[in-house]
């Protein structure tokens, strides 16, 4: 009934002379049914199923939060730190954008390492494709929350930037790019400003790839690799299962923004301090969600060692999940 009338009322553009405009319509609706109201799902889906989802809300949710912050956001040492100090105590609500921000990424990962782990258990030998694109997703994130970690040029902000840098110090020429200069100051935060505010695009694009190719061969399910018996459509059944744990997420999400509930999304205490390029922090580590990476490089005396063992697990995990 609903596309009947979108139908109808594409006709009555028509004949009124607004071709160019039914043309833009049309594919927008042929669109949407395509991916929606049409596209068909096994019935046998879990919450699992609605991690991806959850996800690119949450990416788009950072893009627009982050779009807010760059209208006070001073990309310069001394200023950077101070200028979101400022949107904290002197914009409407900027404390709510400020944490949304930066607590709205270990949301993101957070979803988004149960979405590689659902992936690599149910889908991924059969929806290389899928896998791929999201792979690059997950790469291009990182790379993100790199850049953004570095930006507010609090303490650890600072010198976890320094230390990552310094891996590459075997390519001098790449380093000093990077840098700017010798160390991570005004012209390193415009470089990473600029590839903080970019990349999302890019990897907006992998998500938008990521979600064609998903459609295109449809979800898996919780049976491996048995062919779904029974399939539904997409709308309205499933779409509402993911917008209850939508709800579900932005009430945790508000109650983190109130009440600090799970401890380890409200960052290290030290990036609440200024950079001291003069004052080394005790312990220097990243966020959790890039952890797991950093442990391989403390874990071989030589840095090359250390980025040839987290490729290697890389390259290992692949061939696992794959079977190549």
């Amino acid at each position: 009934m609903t596309g009947m009338k979108c139908y109808i009322i594409l006709v009555i553009l028509d004949e009124l002379g607004y071709r160019a405009l039914t043309n833009k319509l049309t594919f927008a609706v042929n669109l949407v049914f395509a991916h929606l109201a049409t596209y068909v799902v096994p019935r046998n889906l879990t919450g699992l199923w609605n991690t991806g989802f959850i996800t690119g809300v949450l990416f788009v949710l950072q893009m627009v939060t982050g779009f807010l912050l760059t209208f006070n956001y001073v990309p310069y040492h001394g200023l950077a730190f101070e200028s979101l100090v400022k949107v904290l105590f002197d914009v409407n609500f900027g404390w709510a954008i400020r944490y949304l921000h930066a607590q709205g990424v270990s949301f993101i990962f957070m979803f988004l390492y149960i979405h590689v782990f659902k992936a690599m258990i149910y889908s991924v030998r059969y929806k290389m494709l899928s896998w791929l694109t999201g792979f690059l997703v997950y790469i291009l994130t990182m790379i993100v929350a790199f850049f953004g970690y570095t930006l507010p040029n609090g303490q650890m902000s600072y010198w976890g930037s320094t230390v990552i840098i310094n891996l590459f110090y075997y390519l001098e020429s790449f380093t000093r790019l990077i840098l700017g200069g010798y160390s991570v100051h005004t012209p390193t935060l415009q470089r990473f400003y600029i590839l903080h505010f970019v990349t999302p695009f890019i990897a907006l694009f992998f998500i938008i790839l990521h979600v064609y190719f998903l459609h295109k061969f449809s979800s898996s399910n919780p049976i491996l690799y048995s062919p779904p018996v029974i399939l539904m459509r997409f709308y309205p059944t499933l779409i509402l299962s993911d917008f209850k744990m939508l709800t579900m997420v932005f009430a945790l999400l508000t109650a983190q923004l109130g009440y600090g509930v799970i401890p380890l999304f409200q960052g290290d205490h030290e990036n609440s301090v200024m950079a001291d390029p003069l004052s080394t922090p005790l312990h220097i580590y990243p966020e959790w969600y890039l952890l797991f990476f950093y442990s391989m490089l403390k874990l071989c005396p030589n840095k090359i060692a250390g980025i040839m063992l987290m490729i290697y697990v890389v390259v290992v995990t692949y061939q696992l999940c794959t079977g190549y």
